[in-house]
């Protein structure tokens, strides 16, 4: 397979610019992604003489490509909680239902100023929890454990209940 000197350029760029965007993903905030993306794109583009559009299509597939494999990590983490005997078939493919809802308000508020989307954020949680006690769940044994392994807090008054 012949591999152009343009996409190895590309790829190398996205590697760079991939290690930028992590760098700094703590500093952004979220009403600011799309704009920053597409700024980075633009001096990246121009930086490396490549057609802009092609970077924002690389970037594009990256993330759905990242997107993609958190998806099928959370299935398979939910299949080793049926195995483990947490949950059962059925509630699995509840939450699977559960979480496409969850997915599609997301973005609704992503435009949010940081507090009102702190306090939406903590609302939709809370609806999150008592959903699933509803259905018999218990968030902390299927909710992956973040880095350093603290897993969902029982503290209610912060954020998402995920520790940072």
């Amino acid at each position: 397979m012949k591999i152009s000197k343009h996409m190895l350029t590309l790829g190398a760029v996205a590697l760079t610019a991939g290690a930028v965007v992590a760098a700094g993903a703590a500093s952004v905030s979220a009403r600011n992604v799309g704009t920053d993306r597409d700024e980075m794109s633009q001096k990246i583009a121009q930086r490396f003489g490549l057609d802009q559009s092609e970077v924002e299509s690389f970037f594009e597939e990256n993330r759905a490509q990242h997107q993609a494999e958190r998806q099928a990590q959370f299935e398979e983490n939910l299949t080793q909680a049926i195995a483990d005997g947490k949950i059962t078939e059925a509630q699995k493919q509840a939450i699977l239902v559960k979480h496409e809802e969850v997915k599609s308000q997301r973005d609704s508020i992503r435009d949010l100023e940081p507090e009102e989307r702190r306090a939406a954020m903590q609302e939709k949680h809370e609806e999150m929890r008592t959903w699933a006690e509803s259905q018999g769940i218990s968030l902390e044994d299927i909710m992956p454990k973040p880095r350093g392994g603290r897993g969902v807090s029982q503290d209610k008054s912060r954020g998402m209940g995920m520790h940072r």
